[in-house]
């Protein structure tokens, strides 16, 4: 058996700056394999649901391995899956990443976590919200018992969503010197 859920360490709500980031981790996703034998994952499904234009703001999907299990993304420790280097391919449409078949093999009776990374461009403006969701875990992920080949299935068919990163404005303040020199003359 195996069950998918929303990782412990996912990042809450928050802010991010608006225009260009790389590698946003938005969603830790959390496997559980059961005591029956390992499970290899070779497909999962995942879905834009944020006010951001999925397919003209978001400029790359990447799924990580959480080596360290904290949520976020780091390099080289979080190993990158694959990636859909357009983002996808509408607004608040899905994206289904293909692995390899050895990429992600949870031992039996293990749990293994997965980041989903996204990188925004110059049209992720503020006030938009980044969002995804696993839409059914029963169908948008296939997984197999890594020494039968069998094919498994989630029983649960909830939807699994991640917190909003909304886009902010930096924040810069001018002011005048304390050392501005006062009204005076300037001879020509």
């Amino acid at each position: 058996s195996t069950q998918l859920s929303l990782g412990a360490a996912t990042i809450g709500d928050g802010y991010i700056y608006a225009g260009n980031n790389m590698d946003i981790p938005v969603m830790q996703l959390t496997f559980k394999a059961g005591d029956t034998g390992p499970i290899r994952i070779e497909q999962l499904t995942v879905t834009e649901a944020g006010s951001i234009n999925g397919q003209t703001a978001i400029s790359n999907i990447k799924l990580a391995i959480d080596a360290d299990n904290d949520g976020l993304y780091t390099y080289p420790g979080d190993t990158i899956l694959t990636e859909m280097p357009m983002g996808f391919p509408a607004d608040n449409s899905s994206v289904t990443f293909m692995l390899a078949s050895d990429s992600l093999i949870i031992p039996t009776g293990c749990t293994g976590s997965i980041l989903v990374i996204i990188s925004t461009n110059p049209q992720f403006e503020p006030g938009d919200t980044i969002r995804v969701l696993i839409n059914s875990p029963h169908n948008d992920y296939t997984a197999y018992d890594d020494i039968s080949g069998d094919t498994i299935f989630d029983a649960n068919y909830m939807q699994i969503y991640s917190n909003i990163q909304t886009a902010k404005v930096s924040s810069t303040q001018l002011s005048l010197g304390a050392a501005t020199i006062g009204d005076g003359y300037i001879y020509a």
